[in-house]
């Protein structure tokens, strides 16, 4: 896993991107997003291109949405052996990858998230006895965001159908509605004013490598 600070970005990491992303970069309307965006396609094209033995202009991402078919969905890296995830907030990005099916998500810290407005929506029943506060709720929302992306289906499916790990503990993710499914949510290591998590759909516990990114 390896995080990366936007002041890394550099103009000409804008020369990685592929065509449709540079197409997606322009559809952003706030500069911070395009800058996050172009920093998440350098970092995988690096790391990736450093595993397979390739330059990074050789690294084919595929985004294609399962629903639409467009290219703005869960990444992957055409030909790796390897599953990637990617997550970005704020002045930072995380890039994991993994030969387990995972998911990253890395969230800035609000002290105003409405805990009373959002607790009915975000947290399973039996979570809610746990979760009393702004910290505690966004503990719980980058464990779920994570896990959903490791399941492929994201903010499309309800959180409240996911039960995680207390507030700031490893452990098992139940899916509610596949009670079959085995997972393991990670509290990850941030940069300040940040909290991460790592979801990988595998029974047991995961070792987590981390990583500072270098242009």
């Amino acid at each position: 896993m390896w995080w990366a600070a936007l002041a890394q970005l550099r103009p000409t990491h804008e020369n990685l991107l592929s065509r449709e992303e540079r197409v997606r970069v322009r559809s952003y309307v706030r500069e911070d997003d395009r800058r996050r965006f172009v920093l998440g396609c350098t970092v995988l094209r690096q790391v990736a291109g450093g595993a397979l033995g390739v330059d990074p202009t050789q690294v084919r991402i595929e985004r294609r949405c399962d629903d639409c078919g467009r290219q703005h969905g869960r990444p992957s890296v055409v030909g790796a052996p390897w599953d990637v995830s990617l997550s970005h907030s704020g002045e930072h990005v995380v890039v994991a990858m993994s030969r387990t099916r995972i998911g990253v998500d890395v969230e800035q810290e609000s002290s105003v998230l409405d805990v009373e407005a959002l607790r009915d929506l975000i947290l399973a029943p039996q979570e809610r006895r746990q979760v009393r506060t702004s910290d505690h709720l966004g503990a719980a929302w980058v464990a779920k965001e994570s896990a959903l992306k490791a399941t492929g289906e994201g903010l499309r499916a309800s959180m409240d159908r996911v039960v995680v790990p207390p507030p700031g503990v490893d452990g098992v993710v139940r899916f509610l509605d596949a009670p079959s499914r085995r997972a393991w949510a990670l509290v990850l290591a941030a940069p300040p004013g940040h909290r991460a998590a790592l979801t990988a759909l595998t029974p047991g516990p995961v070792d987590v490598v981390t990583r500072a990114w270098t242009p």
